[in-house]
């Protein structure tokens, strides 16, 4: 027989759950989000939106010694940041996301100085801090179960998604009366 959690537990890791993968398909730093060959293809200059070490790739990919690792633009492996930061111990990846990430994603939408709309940012970034600001902290009970639940996304592809219930051709609204 298989054992069903409680509605509550079930709808508050639901909600907790919600809260992350907004916070990771919002984010652009994940890999295959940045697409710097569309840039330079039309004459462009590629920016990322987000700078290290708050891109996915520094603080939420998974870490490998491996020398293969996907490295970052500016040569560190997927990771880095992640295993920087478990190497010092408990509490470091919560601390992170609350007192450097968090601040950091939010200040794109509105000036942490002036309350502001911040004039520095693309409007993909203030996209992304807008997104953001809903995430308060970290609500996951672990940071074991923080990095099982990064490990897990980070195994999400687009490439992976089964878009059978997909309409290349959006259906027209029908009226009501």
């Amino acid at each position: 027989m298989r054992y069903h959690a409680p509605l509550q537990l079930r709808q508050r890791s639901a909600v907790c759950a919600g809260a992350y993968l907004d916070l990771v398909f919002a984010y652009p730093g994940r890999p295959g989000s940045q697409r710097p060959g569309a840039s330079e293809a039309v004459g462009g200059d590629f920016t990322p939106a987000l700078r290290e070490p708050y891109r996915w790739q520094d603080w939420a990919a998974p870490h490998a010694d491996d020398p293969n690792h996907p490295r970052t633009p500016e040569g560190e492996p997927f990771g880095w940041k992640r295993q920087e930061m478990f190497a010092k111990g408990d509490g470091r990846l919560f601390d992170f996301i609350n007192t450097d990430l968090l601040p950091y994603l939010h200040g794109l939408d509105m000036d942490p100085k002036t309350g502001l709309p911040n004039p520095s940012t693309s409007p993909k970034q203030r996209i992304i801090g807008r997104i953001m600001t809903a995430v308060e902290r970290v609500r996951v009970d672990s940071e074991t179960n923080l990095r099982d639940i990064l490990d897990k996304v980070h195994e999400i592809s687009i490439e992976h998604i089964d878009d059978t219930h997909f309409s290349p051709f959006p259906k027209p609204m029908k009226t009501c009366c």
